[in-house]
């Protein structure tokens, strides 16, 4: 009898833990998430300020919102990308995040060989019949990805500072070699 008791208040303790747990994990969700949402507005604000003039005397419409628009559509677009990508389990990101890193990596060398020139700068890739696009900006959310992979790993390794280092600093040495060039 006493053994069903103590392991009915474990499982009531662990409950309660994991409930706390999940308190904590909503509140920073909810911090992070009015954070952006400030820094959004705080953002489109600025644009209509700095850019209407411009956009009056650039725009054959007259359109003093034209760039406020253009940045309207871009976060309806990145809010729906962060809805979508939040609906995708953790773990498909965790099998991704290498294949994804060293694809970027190859992107990042056809810039140099095969790169359009705009500005003065090679960093574009222009994909036949549909667009141009940024490897960099790719790169951007790979890095992330491959590190929180590697940091994962070496979980129980990171209390030496070489183990935290030489994947992370290797990671940005490459992908920073070939942004920089």
């Amino acid at each position: 009898m006493t053994a069903n008791v103590t392991s009915l208040a474990k499982v009531r303790a662990a409950a309660r833990d994991k409930l706390a747990r999940q308190k904590v994990n909503d509140r920073a969700t909810t911090t992070l998430l009015v954070l952006v949402v400030v820094l959004v507005v705080v953002g489109l604000g600025v644009t209509m300020s700095a850019s209407s003039a411009v956009a009056l005397s650039q725009t054959e419409a007259q359109d003093q919102w034209h760039f406020v628009k253009r940045q309207l559509i871009g976060v309806g677009l990145g809010t729906f990308a962060l809805l979508v990508a939040s609906r995708i389990p953790y773990r498909v990101y965790r099998k991704l995040a290498l294949p994804a890193f060293l694809a970027t990596v190859g992107l990042l060398i056809a810039v140099e060989l095969r790169g359009i020139t705009e500005g003065g700068a090679t960093r574009w890739l222009s994909v036949p019949g549909l667009t141009s696009f940024q490897p960099s900006e790719l790169a951007k959310v790979t890095v992330v990805f491959v590190l929180a992979f590697l940091l994962e790993r070496k979980t129980k390794l990171l209390t030496s500072f070489g183990h935290f280092i030489v994947p992370v600093a290797a990671t940005l040495g490459v992908v920073g070699l070939l942004v920089i060039r």
